[in-house]
């Protein structure tokens, strides 16, 4: 793991790899997205559109590849296509309208709203508002604070190579807690009338057309698990989807509790 080593997997295996393509949707929607920030958490939104509208924008935010950057403790020029990718979808097109069930998207550690663009529209292709948020709490490799602070990975500072179950819990609680305040939050935001701080007209149309009472929860690794507790305490029944969760952050009640089945 020295950056030699990162340095040699690029120079020989070519990682990463950018293929300039993005996987068909596998839906029969047409998708746009749009920016927002709700109730202090920046999210993408990913929704079915109209058959027109909308303009060409970028895949990712000009930040993105610096922090991808320091993530990775690879050089930034490494990331810089990413920043100069279109979008695979338009932006700020109409939605379709629709009474479409709701879906929040966790990302794992490293991630960003832009990160699962892909699984995200895919989603909405098939008929939902996907809102994949962008979680504050220092596992994002970029992130910005309610106060459009930067948020830095925040990385172990333990003694060197105990990754102990216990100490992984200790580590990663006050992060579960905020992405647990956070999903609590967006969800809040998007049952109500939505106030978007950010994105405007647009994200309240998008968010008008989905059904809070209809929320279904999905996480990668890291944001399974978070997922994982979230599910639980929802008083609304969401049902949950956890893709290749990472378990070990959980205590040994929570593993035990687990997640319903989904309804």
């Amino acid at each position: 793991d020295t950056f030699l080593g990162r340095l040699l997997s690029v120079g020989f295996l070519g990682y990463p790899r950018f293929t300039g393509r993005f996987a068909p949707l596998v839906g029969p929607h047409r998708v746009a997205f749009e920016r927002a920030r709700l109730d202090g958490v920046n999210v993408q939104l990913l929704y079915p559109a109209a058959a027109e509208g909308g303009h060409r924008s970028r895949y990712a935010r000009a930040a993105l590849p610096g922090g991808l950057a320091n993530y990775t403790r690879m050089p930034r020029a490494l990331f810089t296509p990413l920043a100069a990718r279109a979008h695979p979808c338009p932006e700020a097109a109409a939605p379709l309208a629709g009474d479409w069930p709701l879906v929040l998207f966790s990302h794992g550690l490293g991630g960003s709203l832009e990160m699962y663009t892909g699984l995200c529209a895919s989603l909405a292709s098939l008929g939902h508002v996907v809102v994949a948020l962008e979680h504050a709490d220092g596992s994002a490799c970029y992130a910005e604070a309610p106060d459009g602070a930067f948020v830095p990975y925040a990385r172990y500072a333990g003694p060197p190579g105990d990754f102990s179950k216990a100490r992984v819990v200790g580590f990663r609680a006050p992060f579960l807690r905020r992405r647990l305040a956070e999903i609590d939050a967006v969800v809040r935001s998007c049952a109500r009338e939505p106030g978007a701080e950010q994105g405007g007209d647009r994200a309240r149309q998008v968010l008008r057309g989905a059904d809070a009472s209809r929320v279904h929860l999905v996480g990668h690794s890291f944001g399974a698990a978070g997922v994982c507790l979230a599910a639980r305490e929802r008083p609304d029944g969401a049902s949950a989807s956890r893709l290749d969760p990472w378990s070990t952050p959980l205590d040994e009640e929570a593993i035990s509790r687990g997640v319903g089945a989904a309804p």
